[in-house]
Order: C-alpha cells, then sequence, then structure tokens
C-alpha cells in the first residue's frame, strides 16, 4: 500500500494542473495571483500543493491504520475538515476574484477527492 499516497499524489497534481490550464485559458483564473507570501500561483505551485497534502495523507492514514479501531472513518473525518479548513486559503488570497476563489476551492476539493477515493479503496473500513 506505500504506493497509493504517491499515486494520489500524482492524479490530483495531473487533474489540478490541468483545471488551472483550463479555467486559465477562458479567464476564470487570472494566472498573475500571488500567494500572501509573494509566490506566483503557477501549475507547479499547484502540482506540489496538491502533491504534499497527499504524501501527509499517507502518513496519516499509516498512523490511523496502526492506532485506529476504524481507519477510513477516522480518514473520512480527517480528509473532509481539512478540505474544509483548506477553503479559507483561496478566500484569503489578496486580488483574487470570485471565479479564482471557486477554481482554487475546485482544486482542493479535486485533491482531497483523489487522496480519500485511492485510500478508500486500499483500505478495510
Amino acid at each position: 500500500m506505500w504506493w497509493v499516497a504517491p499515486a494520489a499524489g500524482l492524479v490530483a497534481a495531473a487533474l489540478n494542473v490541468g483545471i488551472y490550464y483550463a479555467a486559465a485559458a477562458i479567464g476564470l483564473l487570472p494566472t498573475d495571483l500571488r500567494e500572501p507570501t509573494g509566490d506566483t500561483i503557477g501549475p507547479a505551485h499547484v502540482a506540489l500543493a496538491s502533491m504534499v497534502p497527499a504524501l501527509l495523507g499517507g502518513l496519516i492514514m499509516a498512523a490511523l491504520i496502526r492506532w485506529a479501531d476504524r481507519p477510513l472513518q477516522a480518514f473520512t473525518i480527517v480528509v473532509v475538515g481539512v478540505c474544509l479548513l483548506s477553503m479559507v486559503g483561496p478566500a484569503a488570497i489578496p486580488d483574487n476574484p470570485p471565479s479564482g476563489v471557486a477554481v482554487l476551492g475546485l482544486m482542493h476539493v479535486v485533491a482531497a477527492g483523489v487522496v480519500w477515493l485511492l485510500f478508500s479503496r486500499q483500505t478495510r473500513a
């Protein structure tokens, strides 16, 4: 099961980079958006921001499998909670239009969904 986290990260990154390019092409996502830290939000940033949480999710899932009675149920709660909390990020980006907030929020949901789906297929409830 060691491969699930990297696979989830790669799938989420590919989907989210595709969403980034599609949304930028039709004008829903400005390509000059900057995080509060000043970093430009581009395809590499999107890919990295999709892969790192998947890898962290793998560590969390490994801990839950070891110590929780119902690891998949606990993981589902963690994924939903983290996804909801992550929605603050897109809204906090200066000069991000509502369409940009929606697109970035969608990317968070896609990443969380991919992580949950791949882990749920490989884990017994």
